[in-house]
């Protein structure tokens, strides 16, 4: 996927406004897994989220990759006596930026799916609710 990644962002230096690549861009990041990639596919996933604010594949992304980063913080400050206090400052600030992601996104899909008619709003208001109880 290392592969994959550096030719998105070639691509990505000829088209620097595609939400798509952007979002695709992200969710190799994602794949990728570790902190700095979950770091990385956040910045391109909020890129593409910027570019596109309807880019609904980029949101719900944006979610899951929050949350990955949080689960990867998480498990690595429980070999240190599980307290949080092994953080850096750094990573105490990019938390704190990746909840407020989950709590953000999760009202930009509530107003997409809103009034929808499908049924789905329900659906994804427990989903957001459960990601929310993480937090």
């Amino acid at each position: 996927y290392k592969g994959a990644a550096y030719c998105y962002e070639e691509v990505i230096l000829a088209c620097p406004l595609d939400s798509d690549v952007h979002t695709k861009l992200g969710e190799v990041y994602a794949t990728i897994g570790g902190i700095d990639n979950l770091k990385m596919a956040r910045k391109h996933l909020a890129q593409a989220v910027n570019l596109n604010g309807a880019n609904l594949r980029g949101v719900w992304s944006l979610v899951a990759v929050a949350e990955s980063y949080l689960d990867e913080v998480e498990r690595g400050s429980g070999g240190k006596g599980g307290s949080r206090g092994g953080l850096r400052e750094l990573e105490e600030e990019s938390v704190a930026v990746a909840k407020e992601l989950v709590l953000h996104c999760g009202e930009k899909l509530m107003g997409f799916y809103k009034g929808s008619g499908r049924g789905l709003e329900k659906v994804v208001e427990q989903v957001l609710k459960d990601c929310s109880q993480a937090l």
